[in-house]
């Protein structure tokens, strides 16, 4: 109950911000944007790595235990 209330009270705030002060609220959120946007970016280029690594990697039926030799 108390986090429904601060996020209440987060975004009164924010509203308020926004129309007491919309060109900065709207820089504020532009760069929220770009962020987010690289941030995307950037989670995207890991996963496509990580995805050819695991895709590359010896399957475990092949690839003999240590105990073999």
């Amino acid at each position: 109950m108390l986090a429904s209330l601060t996020e209440d009270a987060a975004v009164l705030g924010v509203v308020w911000f926004a129309l007491e002060h919309p060109r900065a609220a709207a820089g504020i959120a532009g760069v929220l944007l770009v962020t987010g946007l690289v941030l995307l970016v950037l989670i995207a280029r890991a996963v496509r790595r990580g995805w050819r690594r695991w895709k590359q990697r010896e399957p475990l039926h092949l690839a003999g235990h240590p105990t073999d030799r």
